[in-house]
């Protein structure tokens, strides 16, 4: 057996499909098996393995393990001269295995590897070669140095970014989403270490192989697409939590730090946690500043409507009439946001924050100037807040009907534009073919507006926001190259499954592939 493929799936059924299809498809020149260890799913995955993949193995737990123990109880099984560790929310080019195979017959020094991979927009995702997170390499990336001078060995050795990603070199670390190395290394090293749930046991692995003589390196010479961070959203796990956790865990096993700089990096990762869970509720929390806000403008309308002017009531009110509804709105709003995620709340959060308001007039007298004021800034602000959110979300959905081109035309192409169609989320303004002399011909009436040749022209001039691609009707290493050649245009790309009946019933981002951000 020359590898051993190992993918620890949770809850991304149609993301495994697609992931263990490729692996497939780059298995033709090589002795390969598949093992998925499934981490108690509770969406068909383990069927869909028995029924569509019979030659595979699989190994499904009772509870969710982990991404290292899971690995762990996969490898005890692996018989290959080679192991790949790989995510289920990637695809790998046809020649991937042979690339990788052949450049470790050819250096025998090297014992762990990662490819490059990238995200579907075609920008490489930056942890696939990376440095060991020293006191300064750390500190470089959690405050931003490193975003700040990317061409800079002295501020960007983390993720290595000063150094071209089309060659090959030593690295420090790659990403676990594709990690090849040889099984004597895993015997030498052992297995992933337990102690870390997710996040974290790649760079560990990495480190211990490097320690024990090995050379790891990246490879430019094939390239995968991983659709990070699926399984997370399917969890309640909090990601980034345990991303910052364990890097804290990795620099406390590895480095021997005077206690201040622990201390100092500790800071780091806690701020650097606290902007990033900030960033992903910065939506929340915008709408609520926005309430608290329309708050302060309602008090001025009510006071006009109801007295006939403004600034009638005592100078010395003005600061806590004005100050104190914002805070108490701003900050209701996230309670009971947090207790749910219904709109509807959002007004109830506005009705409850002006009873608390009126309340507190009754201690403190000096501020109860007329509760016929404070009625109507309470009605005003609701009114407020739902015009706004009705403005937002109806600009909102018109704004995301982006302007869409398939490439690959199948026998099934006329079902795909119409399943499409019917989600109304993409507008399908035409089709991309092989051939020159299809250009012009129509499809369900959709146009064939281009060729893969002039890919790039039909983007510019039709100003194209998202492509899907058939993989019915192209190959992930045409894809991967399409992807490449036109990568930082600001384009979605998205890849339709084989079987378009999974198209039904369901969100099309639920159906169609993407990507989160890199980590």
């Amino acid at each position: 057996m020359e590898i051993s493929v190992i993918i620890v799936n949770y809850n991304v059924c149609s993301f495994l499909e697609q992931a263990l299809n490729s692996c497939l498809k780059a298995s033709h020149n090589v002795q390969c098996e598949i093992i998925v260890v499934d981490n108690n799913s509770d969406d068909g995955s383990c069927e869909i393995v028995k029924e569509k993949f019979p030659s595979v193995k699989l190994i499904c737990n009772e509870e969710n393990f982990g991404f290292a123990k899971a690995n762990n109880i996969a490898l005890k099984e692996a018989k290959g001269e080679f192991i790949l560790l790989l995510n289920p929310d990637t695809i790998i080019e046809e020649n991937t295995f042979d690339v990788m195979i052949n450049f470790f017959h050819k250096n025998e020094e090297i014992g762990l590897a990662g490819c490059k991979v990238l995200n579907p927009d075609g920008t490489l995702q930056l942890a696939c070669r990376r440095s060991f997170p020293s006191p300064w390499v750390a500190f470089s990336k959690i405050v931003g140095l490193a975003n700040f001078f990317p061409n800079s060995k002295f501020f960007s050795k983390y993720n290595l970014t000063y150094l071209s990603s089309e060659s090959s070199y030593e690295v420090d670390a790659v990403s676990g989403s594709f990690m090849f190395f040889r099984k004597k290394v895993y015997e030498q090293v052992g297995g992933l270490d337990e102690v870390f749930f997710m996040y974290g046991e790649d760079l560990d692995f990495c480190y211990r192989v490097k320690k024990n003589g090995w050379k790891n390196f990246y490879v430019a010479d094939t390239q995968i697409i991983h659709f990070k961070g699926e399984s997370t959203k399917r969890s309640s796990i909090d990601e980034i939590k345990f991303f910052y956790e364990s890097m804290e865990i990795f620099v406390r096993k590895h480095f021997m730090f005077p206690f201040l700089a622990i201390l100092f990096l500790e800071i780091g990762i806690t701020l650097r946690l606290w902007f990033a869970i900030l960033n992903r509720h910065r939506k929340n929390i915008s709408f609520a500043l926005c309430d608290a806000m329309f708050s302060s403008i309602s008090v001025f309308i009510s006071e006009y409507f109801y007295r006939g002017k403004i600034f009638s009531f005592p100078n010395y009110a003005y600061p806590i009439i004005y100050l104190v509804p914002i805070i108490v709105i701003f900050f209701s709003e996230l309670i009971f946001r947090k207790i749910s995620t219904k709109k509807k709340l959002v007004y109830f959060s506005i009705f409850f924050s002006y009873i608390f308001l009126s309340a507190l007039t009754f201690f403190f007298k000096e501020f109860a100037f007329s509760r016929i004021v404070m009625l109507l800034s309470g009605i005003f602000t609701i009114l407020f807040a739902f015009v706004f959110r009705f403005i937002y979300f109806t600009l909102d959905k018109n704004v995301q009907s982006k302007k869409t081109l398939i490439v690959g035309i199948s026998e099934n192409t006329t079902q795909l534009i119409s399943k499409i169609a019917n989600q109304k989320k993409y507008n399908i303004i035409g089709l991309i073919d092989f051939k020159h002399t299809n250009i012009g011909k129509n499809i369900n009436g959709t146009e064939i507006v281009g060729c893969v040749e002039n890919l790039d022209k039909v983007i510019s001039k039709l100003k194209v926001e998202s492509i899907i691609f058939s993989q019915e009707a192209i190959s992930n290493s045409e894809i991967l190259s399409l992807i490449s050649q036109n990568k930082n245009k600001n384009i979605k790309f998205l890849f339709v499954p084989k079987n378009l009946n999974m198209l039904v019933g369901k969100s099309i981002e639920d159906s169609l592939y993407s990507i989160s951000d890199d980590k």
